[in-house]
């Protein structure tokens, strides 16, 4: 998924974010789920979905303090939206293959 290895390692020793590493290797997880379950432009839609979204919205906490949102949970109502998504750009042929690779 888009440079999920060097997004990983920005926030593990760039910023020492341990409880973020974990969400972030969660998260991989949920969207390689979806990748094998229901393709690849789906997981596509759901990582830029849940990236962009844990980074523009900031959550309050109970004491007060903001933090972004714990991408480790699978949005299920996300993932069903990217796969209505990816349903009307006809994009769900695409099962295991990237489209926008080279070569």
């Amino acid at each position: 998924m888009i440079n999920h290895h060097e997004f990983y390692l920005t926030i593990k020793d760039v910023y020492k974010f341990e409880k973020m590493v974990r969400w972030i290797l969660e998260h991989k997880r949920n969207a390689n789920e979806i990748q094998a379950d229901e393709g690849f432009m789906i997981a596509l839609h759901y990582n830029i979905q849940i990236r962009t979204n844990a980074f523009a919205h900031y959550i309050t906490l109970a004491d007060g303090s903001t933090s972004i949102a714990d991408i480790s949970i699978m949005g299920e109502k996300v993932r069903n939206t990217c796969y209505a998504t990816a349903r009307r750009f006809n994009e769900l042929e695409f099962k295991d293959e990237n489209p926008y690779a080279v070569g």
